[in-house]
This record gives structure tokens, C-alpha cells and sequence, in this order.
């Protein structure tokens, strides 16, 4: 039976990726129409597209639900949390939705990180200067651009955000030297990527193929993720 749930989810995220390639754009451009934004024309993929999309994150935890003994109920919110981040952010017209995505995103990663940091020994002292480096100049790397893309309204969200993610994939590498496995680690660092690319495509130059490398990397960071904290 578990792996009927596995099998559905790979089906539903490999049909929403092919609806991702060959749909049209309904994401908001960097345009702003009054107090929300342009939206360019919808095709019959573009419709598959957001039927199958809010399902990705209530299949996954079907999926998690089937295979964990027992079940974390901090996992189960964190997932669902993600569900509600995919419905603000499906036709996100208004900064208030985008809002509300990003906060939904945002409550869902501390769940992760609290059950990461449940997880973790106690680590040299050395490791933890590592990462405060590592991901201090990863911020400072990537904040001028996302400051620059994103608008106003939600400059300070994102920064918030973009610090909430390194502290995400910090926690899961210390996760992962704690003997919980790497496939957390390596979610959070593609979590970082998809966020990075979204922004890029939300209110950068559009790329043909910018919405499926989005929800690839999405996709992606969300599975491990839930595959590591079984």
C-alpha cells in the first residue's frame, strides 16, 4: 500500500512539471496594474497546471502519513502549511497573497526546524562557526538581488524569509551530522535554489522553461525532506 502512495505522487508531480513546461504564465509580472499585477494568457495547460499543483503537498502527506511509525504531527503541519503556501501563491495577483504565501512557507519551514533541531547531538564548536559563515555570506550574497527584484511591499518579509531558509538548512545539516541523513540537508540547500529562482521569475526576466525549474527544485525539497524526517 505505501508504495501505491509513492507512485501516485511521482504520477501527480511528473504531470504537473509537464504542465509547467508546456503552460502559459500565470504568475504575476513585474508590472504592477494598479494593486495587483499583469497576467499573461491562460492556456489548457496552464489550467492542468493549477488543478494538480495545490495537490503535490496533501498527497506527500498521505505518503508521509503511510510510511512514518509514528507519525510526527509537526511534520504533518509543516506539509500542510506548504499546501496553503501553493494555493496563496497559484494566481498570487496582490501583495497580500504573496504575503500570505511567503508567511504560510515561512510557519511551515520552522516546523522543520524544530523537528531538525529535535534530532540533533551536540556538534564541535567549530561547526557551528561554519555554518553561522557560511550562511552570514550566502545571505549577504543573495539579498542584493532579491532586494532589487522584489517589491517594496515585501522587502523586509523576504529578508526575514531568506534568513528563516539558511537557518533551515543549517539545522538540517546538523541533522544530518547527527546521524538523521543527508537527504534533509540536501532538500533545505534546493528549497534556497527554488525560492531564489521564484523571485527571479516573479518579478525578473521571464525564462520559457523558469516556472518548471521553479516547482522541479520545489518538488524536489519538499520529497527529501519528508523522506529524511520518516
Amino acid at each position: 500500500m505505501n508504495s501505491y502512495w509513492a507512485i501516485i505522487w511521482f504520477l501527480l508531480a511528473a504531470a504537473h512539471l509537464l504542465f509547467c513546461a508546456f503552460g502559459g504564465n500565470v504568475e504575476p509580472r513585474a508590472k504592477r496594474l494598479g494593486k495587483g499585477y499583469t497576467l499573461s494568457s491562460v492556456n489548457k495547460a496552464t489550467v492542468l497546471r493549477l488543478i494538480t499543483k495545490p495537490l503535490l503537498l496533501p498527497m506527500l502527506t498521505l505518503w508521509y502519513c503511510a510510511i512514518a511509525d509514528p507519525v510526527q504531527g509537526i511534520i504533518v503541519a509543516g506539509l500542510l502549511l506548504g499546501f496553503l503556501g501553493d494555493v496563496f501563491l497559484m494566481v498570487p495577483t496582490s501583495p497580500k497573497l504573496m504575503l500570505a504565501g511567503l508567511t504560510s512557507f515561512a510557519l511551515g519551514h520552522v516546523c522543520y526546524i524544530i523537528y531538525a533541531l529535535m534530532g540533533v547531538s551536540a556538534q564541535p564548536w567549530w561547526i557551528y562557526l561554519l555554518l553561522v559563515f557560511v550562511y552570514g555570506a550566502l545571505v549577504l550574497l543573495l539579498n542584493p538581488t532579491v532586494k532589487k527584484k522584489l517589491p517594496k511591499e515585501l522587502g523586509k518579509a523576504g529578508f526575514i524569509y531568506m534568513i528563516l531558509l539558511c537557518v533551515l538548512s543549517a539545522a538540517c545539516v546538523l541533522y544530518w551530522r547527527s546521524g538523521g541523513g543527508a537527504l534533509a540537508a540536501i532538500g533545505a540547500v534546493l528549497f534556497i535554489i527554488s525560492d531564489y529562482l521564484l523571485v527571479g521569475y516573479l518579478f525578473g526576466k521571464r525564462q520559457r522553461y523558469g516556472n518548471f525549474f521553479v516547482m522541479l527544485t520545489y518538488c524536489a525539497a519538499q520529497l527529501l525532506i519528508m523522506l529524511s524526517f520518516v
